[in-house]
């Protein structure tokens, strides 16, 4: 990972941009819709930027950079077609330990703009750390097509009602049911199709009527036998994809490729088996612990692990077990 993806809260921030050229009138756009204070230092400006300064909308300082116009800034944009200034602006910049972005400069950058898909409040960022734009702009066209716009009106319906939901079902793992539910099914539909109104009710009646997990600690999770297919995570079906999204525990076998666990959610806990095959009982009782505190556990092996004997003994031992069991055919 070249860069750490981060994504910054401006609003109400003094943010400064050098350059009155319509690449700087672009990351105006942008800036401004992010909510942020806009400096914009340039000896003269394009329409688009003298529209936005006629209009209040940023403050014009009409003259050449100089350093202090730094000063206060959570974040700088040099957008000129002059080196000299663009490192200068640079190097103050680092200097202050204010974040920078040199357009089309990634040596002079602290901070990559990456494409963006923008579904408030869903934002999606397609990042190549400045070395192939045109690419990460391919990219955000092809999610652009896949990700409907009502993805941001569902996520809002569920930003205003989280509090809610927290209050109600305390338990993370029931919320995480909760939500799983309502992002897969008739709500999410209901939100897609713009009807928001019955979208919100159907919400809060299913919110009504979630129950707590017992306080014994009997909810009952799931067990998945993935197998992974051909070790590679282009390859890996979108059934397998889908549960291990869902999964709190992965257990991998030894020879599962990296790329093939790092499918998981961030937040499972994933842990790597010492052999394959396994130790039955070992591996039986990790599952069993998970199951019955409610967890959903799968154990991640390449190939069609589960239809060779290894696999198959495995999934006796989970049946024998009594554990809720669904196996996943490995795709050749």
């Amino acid at each position: 990972m070249d860069y750490f993806p981060v994504f910054m809260d401006l609003r109400e921030r003094l943010c400064v941009l050098i350059g009155g050229g319509d690449v700087a009138a672009r990351k105006a756009a942008l800036l401004l819709r992010a909510g942020a204070r806009l400096r914009v230092v340039a000896p003269v400006l394009c329409d688009a930027l003298s529209e936005l300064a006629s209009g209040g909308k940023i403050t014009h300082v009409a003259r050449a950079f100089e350093p202090a116009d730094l000063d206060g800034a959570a974040l700088v944009v040099s957008a000129t077609d002059q080196r000299a200034i663009n490192r200068a602006v640079s190097e103050r910049a680092i200097a202050m330990s204010i974040p920078v972005n040199v357009v089309d400069n990634p040596e002079l950058c602290s901070v990559i703009v990456p494409a963006i898909v923008d579904r408030s409040p869903i934002v999606i960022a397609v990042g190549t750390g400045g070395s192939a734009p045109v690419l990460a702009r391919l990219l955000r066209a092809n999610i652009e097509a896949n990700v409907p716009v009502g993805y941001g009106e569902l996520a809002a319906l569920s930003a205003s009602l989280r509090a809610e939901v927290q209050r109600s079902l305390p338990d993370v793992l029931a919320r995480r049911r909760f939500w799983e539910e309502v992002f897969e099914g008739e709500i999410a539909d209901l939100s897609m199709r713009g009807e928001g109104a019955r979208a919100e009710q159907r919400l809060r009646e299913k919110l009504a009527s979630a129950q707590l997990p017992a306080a014994d600690g009997g909810s009952t999770g799931e067990v998945y036998l993935i197998g992974a297919g051909p070790n590679d995570p282009d390859l890996v079906s979108f059934r397998a994809l889908r549960l291990l999204q869902r999964c709190d525990l992965v257990l991998c076998a030894p020879d599962l490729a990296e790329s093939v666990a790092d499918l998981s959610r961030r937040d499972a806990t994933r842990l790597r088996l010492n052999s394959w095959p396994p130790a039955l009982a070992d591996v039986t009782q990790r599952l069993a612990s998970a199951v019955h505190g409610g967890m959903r556990a799968c154990v991640l092996a390449p190939h069609d692990a589960f239809r060779s004997e290894a696999g198959r003994a495995l999934e006796v031992a989970v049946r024998a077990a009594q554990l809720p069991c669904l196996i996943v055919p490995g795709i050749a």
